[in-house]
């Protein structure tokens, strides 16, 4: 995890990059969600392993059946922030005027 020096630098930089959005022509929306789990990749895994060897399959069994525990047990947790840019093309379509200047 992040110390308090740099969670504090983070967001600064982050209120400064929203601050800089033009406010009629680029809108920001901010998801944040938190997923457990390992979804399909154990079953995948399991699945697409090629290797011929009766150990290394033996190995990888014992390997699955720890993450299935670790999973069961809520260790895999991420955090995800999503940021979209939404950029509303109606707000930004000036036209010029005679002397060259946008109206």
């Amino acid at each position: 995890y992040a110390s308090d020096e740099e969670r504090n630098r983070n967001k600064q930089a982050l209120e400064a990059l929203i601050r800089a959005l033009p406010e009629r022509s680029l809108r920001l929306q901010l998801r944040f969600e938190i997923t457990e789990g390992t979804g399909d990749l154990l079953d995948r895994h399991s699945r697409e392993s090629r290797n011929m060897s009766s150990i290394l399959h033996s190995i990888d069994e014992q390997h699955v059946v720890a993450w299935r525990k670790r999973e069961g047990a809520g260790d895999y947790v991420r955090h995800l922030l999503h940021a979209y840019f939404i950029w509303v093309r109606a707000f930004t379509t000036n036209r010029l005027t005679s002397n060259g200047s946008t109206r």
